[in-house]
């Protein structure tokens, strides 16, 4: 049985793919381990235990911690063993884990150019600009993707300190929530959490694609 790792930014996309992977080992005991609380104990304890039901085991690590890889670097047993992790790898923590097959997840560069072209008055933030972002990607990721460029920038406008990212990504934040106020930060995202609540609840009509194009 083959070890599955799944990463990169297109958290959507992965977890769509590790979910069809699960779906496919029906009848297996699946183990969830979350990354965010296991020690190395416990991970070695789970891939060396026995089933309950003499079932044939596979284990699900969510957010791979990455303190962990020299522990599964050298991983060659029975049980199978899948990661799903939020962001990509390193090309050297990929060396390391050679006993696994990877799945890259990228969000597309069309995704990303729109979401750095928000900003009040550009002309570039237009119905085909969103369109092409929709294309590239499902609507709900593309919202979904929108709604924290708005908390970050709200984050780079009022404490960039408190941005856990690397030195460029926080310089491009805080040139980008220059061209805002604060209040219009707040204000998007509340629109935004309004959307958000009124397609989750079914108390619109307006389709997620619409709601953006009418909002932007």
């Amino acid at each position: 049985m083959t070890n599955l790792l799944f990463h990169g930014d297109n958290q959507l996309a992965s977890r769509q793919a590790l979910h069809q992977a699960l779906k496919a080992e029906q009848g297996r005991e699946v183990v969830k381990l979350d990354g965010s609380k296991i020690t190395d104990t416990d991970l070695l304890q789970a891939l060396e235990s026995q089933s309950l039901f003499g079932q044939a085991k596979l284990v699900v690590i969510d957010k791979l911690p990455i303190k962990l890889i020299a522990t599964l670097a050298p991983y060659q047993a029975d049980t199978p063993v899948f990661i799903w992790h939020n962001q990509a790898l390193t090309p050297s923590q990929l060396k390391k884990l050679s006993n696994f097959t990877p799945q890259l997840f990228k969000i597309p560069a069309a995704v990303f150019n729109f979401l750095d072209s928000l900003k009040p008055g550009n002309p570039k933030v237009t119905l085909a600009a969103i369109e092409t972002a929709v294309a590239a990607e499902p609507v709900e990721q593309v919202f979904y993707m929108l709604h924290r460029r708005i908390s970050q920038l709200i984050q780079a406008k009022d404490a960039p300190e408190t941005l856990k990212l690397a030195d460029w990504q926080k310089s491009r934040l805080t040139s980008q929530a220059k061209a805002f106020s604060l209040d219009q930060l707040l204000q998007l995202h509340s629109q935004f959490l309004n959307i958000d609540t009124a397609v989750k609840t079914g108390t619109t009509i307006t389709p997620l694609t619409t709601a953006l194009e009418l909002l932007l």
